[in-house]
């Protein structure tokens, strides 16, 4: 019963249950039925009661009651749910979307959030009876990691923008009780000395009359720098309009509610600030000054300039992969003899992109290097222990990453049924180094397969020759080249390595 809880508490947490549907799961969905040609594909959420359809595809329904047999069942097995007959299943034989919509088979993965909490299932159905072979299970399980890699970046998106709202909401309340206190003349001086707030007090002509330490640290002029002089002193030209307004509003004994402005500190630089100004009343409700109590906002901006960021490199990550994924399956559509072909070679290269997604992942998408983009994609090659790699230590890009893996993912593949890794002494050497042209700096990588048997067939045409010679360079803004030698091959790329490099420096060495 308490796991029940916290999983639906999770459900409301990620913001899933009884929602809007969002493009960039329908995506994932529908990329799940077209790969396992299934008719219908669903992201469920599984409440307390009902089984929300977050997206569908092929099937016109949002939510359905909770009922054993399928999503509800899948939810809770550690491995994935699979019916393949559903006339041979009796749960299954009970559920709505057998008895109504006609489905006969379900293959169906947990969607396992942070912790371990699992919020519903990605599966697909079909009409006819039908086993689901190990290539679609783990087609099935990538695709699920997207959509769990969508729900932590956004739940986290969401964390960030919550929290910025409560210290708003905080600070607001803060100040309301500040001006108060104010207002009541009970402010004492050590409260105000020692508050993270600038506290200043004024005349009627804009003249300081008190100035905390707080107001020192922010606005950078001391309390006797500034108490005798005027308020526009910290106040930038272009915003006078501003002094004027606040005075006649004090000068009739109201309040300057919460704004935001800039204010100038005393080495010129201009900072953001939220202020909120309450007249000083004495006897008789005569006004006699002002407070203000000012904050320095400069982070809070910079956190929701961050969430934005984050928001915007969320998009364009998931638009990414769509994009490559897609480009995939377009281009090995081509080139596939017949179906098993396509699902073969479709799945590796998923698996290989999914391979510098980890790697990506494991170094928090800062970019990784090329050493380890080598290492990622060799330890599925077979006879690896012939491939050596040297170079100087180059930090890529996660763009630069994520295309040089694919280029190692078909050299790999390439020779290890047709060239060096296939049969025989045969070796692989990966070598790069900086070199200058016409004043840039050029990475120059070379793969390079010696020791061929002369039998044996080297770089076939297809998908692979394109990705060497037209998709990854120029993704990277250079020339790919393969050299074909009487006993193997090289391939060789060159490429600007301001285009390749991550701005964030990685101090790794080649192995």
């Amino acid at each position: 019963m308490a796991d029940e809880t916290a999983r639906l508490d999770a459900v409301r947490r990620y913001a899933v249950g009884n929602t809007v549907p969002e493009a960039a799961f329908d995506s994932i969905v529908t990329l799940a039925a077209e790969l396992l040609k299934a008719p219908v594909a669903l992201f469920s959420v599984i409440d307390a009661d009902h089984i929300w359809f977050k997206s569908r595809h092929g099937l016109q329904l949002d939510h359905m009651d909770r009922e054993p047999g399928l999503c509800a069942s899948a939810l809770f097995q550690d491995q994935p749910w699979l019916v393949s007959n559903a006339s041979k299943v009796a749960a299954a034989r009970e559920n709505r979307l057998i008895r109504e919509f006609g489905m006969n088979s379900y293959a169906g993965v947990p969607l396992a959030v942070k912790d371990g909490v699992r919020l519903g299932t990605l599966c697909v159905m079909d009409r006819n009876s039908r086993e689901f072979p190990t290539c679609e299970i783990s087609i099935l399980k990538n695709l699920a990691s997207l959509i769990v890699d969508r729900l932590e970046l956004r739940l986290s998106a969401s964390e960030a923008a919550d929290a910025a709202a409560k210290a708003t909401k905080d600070r607001e309340a803060a100040l309301q009780r500040a001006n108060q206190l104010v207002r009541d003349g009970r402010l004492l001086a050590a409260i105000v000395q020692s508050s993270q707030d600038a506290i200043v007090s004024k005349d009627l002509n804009g003249i300081v009359t008190s100035w905390n330490r707080a107001a020192e640290e922010i606005f950078g002029y001391s309390a006797a720098e500034m108490i005798g002089q005027s308020i526009t002193r910290i106040i930038p030209n272009d915003r006078l309009e501003e002094e004027i307004y606040v005075l006649d509003n004090i000068r009739r004994g109201q309040r300057v509610e919460h704004y935001e402005t800039l204010r100038r500190r005393s080495d010129g630089k201009l900072i953001p600030i939220s202020l909120t100004v309450s007249p000083i009343k004495g006897d008789g409700e005569s006004v006699l000054g002002a407070s203000k109590i000012a904050r320095n906002i400069t982070e809070r901006l910079d956190n929701e300039n961050r969430i934005r960021a984050l928001l915007r490199e969320v998009n364009h990550r998931v638009k990414n992969q769509f994009a490559v994924i897609l480009s995939m399956i377009r281009q090995t559509g081509k080139r596939a003899q017949d179906s098993y072909q396509f699902e073969t070679k479709i799945r590796e290269r998923i698996m290989a992109l999914a391979r510098s997604h980890d790697l990506l992942v494991s170094h928090d998408w800062r970019g990784a290097p090329i050493a380890d983009v080598l290492k990622a994609q060799r330890e599925t090659f077979n006879r690896s222990d012939r491939i050596t790699a040297s170079g100087p230590s180059v930090m890529l890009s996660p763009m630069a990453v994520q295309y040089l893996g694919m280029a190692f993912h078909e050299l790999g593949t390439n020779a290890t049924l047709y060239g060096a890794l296939s049969a025989g002494p045969g070796t692989v050497e990966v070598a790069w180094t900086i070199i200058h042209r016409n004043g840039v700096q050029m990475l120059d990588l070379k793969w390079t397969e010696t020791g061929v048997p002369a039998h044996q067939a080297i770089a076939h045409a297809g998908f692979g020759k394109t990705i060497l010679e037209r998709i990854t360079p120029t993704a990277l803004g250079g020339t790919g080249t393969i050299i074909r030698q009487n006993d193997g091959l090289t391939w060789h790329l060159v490429a600007p390595l301001f285009l390749l490099e991550s701005e964030t420096p990685d101090a790794t060495l080649a192995p």
